[in-house]
């Protein structure tokens, strides 16, 4: 597995993960090497906060997991130690 680039933001409680295939078709970015380093991600946090669903929006080349003060904490320490190239 490819280890994706991500950055954690604490001021707004955000993972965002690059994905640089957003512009292509549903269909192409499906099968996209960043897609499946999002779908990483998201499962981690989903397995570490037990949410069923984390709400997840897209900003130009990166998908944004916004997470409660709750759970971000523990997704934020999960992201850290199951991948390890942040971007800084």
């Amino acid at each position: 597995m490819n280890q994706p680039i991500y950055k954690i933001d604490r001021s707004t409680r955000a993972i965002r993960v690059f994905h640089g295939d957003l512009d292509q078709t549903w269909w192409k970015r499906g099968v996209s090497i960043y897609e499946s380093d999002v779908r990483a991600v998201e499962t981690l946090i989903r397995r570490t906060t037990g949410l069923q669903r984390v709400y997840r929006r897209h900003e130009r080349s990166w998908v944004v997991f916004i997470l409660s003060s709750r759970h971000f904490n523990a997704a934020a320490v999960a992201v850290r130690m199951g991948f390890s190239s942040p971007l800084i």
